[in-house]
C-alpha cells in the first residue's frame, strides 16, 4: 500500500465539503453548474447530478483522489487550490505523494527491512510530510 492517503484528525479547521463550498462559491458556480462540468469531464453528456456535489459538500460521501483532480480540472483550480481540496480529503498533494512513493520503494529495493519495518517507517514519514505540507499551506495562505 502506498501511503497517499492520511487521517488528518483534527489538524484542519474545514472539511472537504467545507473547502468544496467555500471555492465553489467562490467562483460564482451553483452546485448544478459543478455537477455539470465535472461530469462531462468524466463523459457523460449530461454531466454528474447534483446530488453528487451536496453529497459532497455535506459530508455524506467523500470522493477519489481521482475525482479530487477532476473537479479542480472543473472548477479551473490552481495547484494551492488542489492540494487545499486534496488534504482536506485527507490525501497528500501530488508531489508529496510522489516522493513517499519513492522512498517506500527504495526502503523495499534496499532489502535490509522487512515490511513491517517499512509500514513504520513510512508511518512516520507521512506523519512528517503532512505537517510540513500544512505548515506550508498556512504559510502561503497568510502571504
Amino acid at each position: 500500500m502506498l501511503y497517499t492517503e492520511f487521517d488528518i484528525g483534527g489538524v484542519m479547521s474545514e472539511t472537504f465539503g467545507d473547502v468544496l463550498k467555500r471555492v465553489r462559491t467562490e467562483k460564482g458556480l451553483s452546485q448544478r453548474q459543478v455537477a455539470i462540468k465535472y461530469g462531462l469531464l468524466q463523459g457523460k453528456e449530461h454531466g454528474a447530478t447534483t446530488s453528487l456535489v451536496a453529497a459532497w459538500e455535506y459530508s455524506t460521501r467523500k470522493p477519489s483522489r481521482k475525482s479530487i483532480g477532476l473537479l479542480s480540472d472543473a472548477l479551473k483550480l490552481t495547484s494551492a487550490e488542489r492540494a487545499e481540496l486534496l488534504m482536506a480529503a485527507g490525501f497528500l498533494p501530488e508531489e508529496s505523494a510522489d516522493a513517499l512513493e519513492r522512498v517506500q520503494l527504495d526502503l523495499r529495493a534496499d532489502g535490509r527491512f522487512d515490511e513491517r519495518a517499512i509500514s513504520q517507517i513510512m508511518e512516520f514519514v507521512s506523519d512528517f510530510v503532512k505537517k510540513q505540507d500544512e505548515e506550508k499551506r498556512n504559510n502561503t495562505s497568510i502571504s
